[in-house]
Order: C-alpha cells, then sequence, then structure tokens
C-alpha cells in the first residue's frame, strides 16, 4: 500500500492522537516525544519536514470460512 504524506504531517496526526498507538500516552508524554522526534528528523532530513514521500506500508489480508 502507498500513502502520500510527509514527515509533518505524520507528527502533527501523532499528536493529534490520530492513531491507536498513541492513546494510551499522556498528554505530556506525548508532546515530549513527538517534539523529540520532530527536532531528530529536523536534524536529519533537514528543516522542511512538508517534502511529500511515499513509505511502503505493509498490509496483511486474512480470509476465513467460518460456517455453521
Amino acid at each position: 500500500m502507498r500513502i502520500d504524506s510527509s514527515l509533518e504531517r505524520f507528527l502533527d496526526e501523532a499528536a493529534a492522537r490520530a492513531y491507536s498507538w498513541t492513546w494510551r500516552a499522556g498528554d505530556a508524554e506525548l508532546a515530549r516525544v513527538v517534539d523529540a522526534v520532530r527536532a531528530w528528523a529536523i536534524d536529519r532530513y533537514g528543516p522542511d519536514l512538508t517534502q511529500p514521500f511515499s513509505p511502503d506500508a505493509a498490509q496483511s489480508w486474512r480470509v476465513y470460512d467460518v460456517r455453521t
């Protein structure tokens, strides 16, 4: 599956709790982590995190035949 996104969009969505893996984190903890990842990304990729990218996202499908 291909997803058109940017690091900026991903980090904003994570901060807004758009992903279920963010739901258990406390507000302060989530903000700290998003800020730390944003700082790392700026150091690694430069200040413009709005550049689009298309990460590969693996998706698995299973089909079950349930007979009653």
